[in-house]
């Protein structure tokens, strides 16, 4: 008889030998053993205490980083900022100007990363040309001005904008409109209903006209930090913007007898685009003070400018219940400074200004242009002596159809 030759035994069978004989003496099942059991379930806890460690320590150092680099206070709530930069022109200015304003833009930067701009919202650019830019003229204008766009600013500034910036908006104004100072400011209004009907919902802009400089970088991401503090509905505030600073503006308005200090908010600010009451309040403006608020009356003529408009209706003695309930809608801040005409060179170059722009400003305003490193757009001929100046005392700065006059309350002109 043949032997049947076996073979060595695999390692699987071994191991199934060995399990069932110890079966057979404890009686229980290997695959149900105790031991292995509780081994499975200490395991089982292991994996999940380090699955918590590892994701507590992820969320740990993603906070740490979003504060470290100072977007944790923007990305913690959903909404997102959405503000138009908007720039009002004319061909003058393009030709003058232009270049000359966007060449600071490279040295203080409207943001230092636009990632983190673009946590806190959407900066869209529109250019606001006073006439029409479906005409042969404005064409060229919308030209020069996409080439001044393209070959004075750096990729890294014009990333700090949406992508489809700039735009262009034409306001469109007649030639009865256009002489100032009516046409500064119909062009105001009517980029409140420009924006308004714009399919990109807009919650703020501010008006950065060219003779508006950045002092600081990061102006940009700033602007959309404060809209997005406003509230989607403007909770806080409708106009943001500088009291009166210059060293000629240091007066009031007569109105009706009394004596109303000079808190007018320069037109270079912030607005809210939001608010339903705030869309009434213009309105009513522009009904009491025609043609189009323009205009503003006082006791010794009319004072120019939309700006001034929008204070004085407030401001009026008789206007005592829309003061006590809007006013605090106006807010001043450092972040633009409104020096307009009212400084001399040497004081850009001052102490003094060093002083007050190490606090929270971001953009001055001014017609002198700035010494050595600070300068603004200006004509030559532009200088601080265009401006009355007063050494004390209160005084009124007042304009009729003939020309403004500085006058102090007791009635003296002091300067034409």
């Amino acid at each position: 008889m043949l032997r049947q030759r076996r073979g060595k035994p695999s390692r699987a069978q071994t191991e199934s030998e060995r399990s069932a004989g110890t079966a057979a003496v404890t009686g229980v099942s290997p695959s149900r053993h105790p031991r292995d059991s509780k081994s499975i379930a200490h395991c089982l806890t292991l994996d999940r205490a380090s699955t918590v460690v590892v994701v507590a320590f992820v969320f740990v150092s993603i906070q740490w980083l979003l504060l470290r680099i100072g977007t944790y206070r923007y990305v913690a709530s959903e909404r997102r900022a959405r503000v138009a930069l908007v720039i009002p022109f004319t061909q003058r200015e393009v030709e003058n100007s232009l270049n000359r304003s966007l060449s600071f833009w490279r040295e203080y930067p409207p943001c230092v990363s636009s990632r983190k701009t673009r946590l806190l919202g959407d900066l869209h650019i529109t250019f606001h040309y006073n006439l029409d830019l479906d005409a042969e003229e404005g064409k060229r204008v919308e030209a020069s001005v996409r080439r001044a766009w393209a070959a004075t600013l750096p990729p890294n500034v014009r990333a700090c904008f949406t992508r489809r910036s700039p735009t262009f908006m034409s306001a469109n104004l007649s030639s009865e409109e256009d002489p100032y100072p009516v046409g500064p400011c119909v062009q105001h209004w009517r980029t409140f209903d420009a924006l308004q009907q714009d399919e990109s919902s807009f919650d703020h802009w501010f008006q950065f006209e060219l003779d508006v400089t950045p002092v600081r970088e990061d102006w940009g991401t700033q602007m959309l930090a404060l809209a997005r503090a406003n509230g989607p509905n403007c909770s806080e505030w409708w106009q943001l913007g500088s009291l009166p600073l210059g060293d000629d503006i240091t007066g009031a308005f007569v109105v009706r007898g009394r004596v109303v200090p000079d808190h007018h908010l320069n037109g270079n600010s912030m607005y809210c685009l939001r608010s339903r009451e705030y869309d009434a309040y213009r309105r009513q403006v522009r009904e009491r003070f025609p043609p189009m608020g323009c205009f503003a009356k006082t006791d010794r003529g009319r004072v120019s400018g939309f700006d001034a408009a929008s204070y004085l209706y407030r401001a009026d003695p008789n206007q005592y219940h829309v003061d006590r309930f809007y006013a605090h809608k106006f807010r001043a801040s450092d972040f633009v400074l409104n020096y307009g005409e009212g400084v001399s060179m040497k004081f850009f170059a001052s102490a003094r200004f060093a002083e007050r722009l190490e606090k929270t400003s971001f953009l001055v305003h001014s017609k002198i242009r700035f010494p050595e490193r600070f300068r603004v757009r200006g004509n030559s001929s532009a200088s601080s002596s265009s401006s009355p100046t007063t050494r004390g005392g209160r005084s009124v700065w007042t304009c009729d159809a003939g020309g403004c006059s500085w006058i102090r309350v007791n009635g003296t002109v002091e300067d034409d």
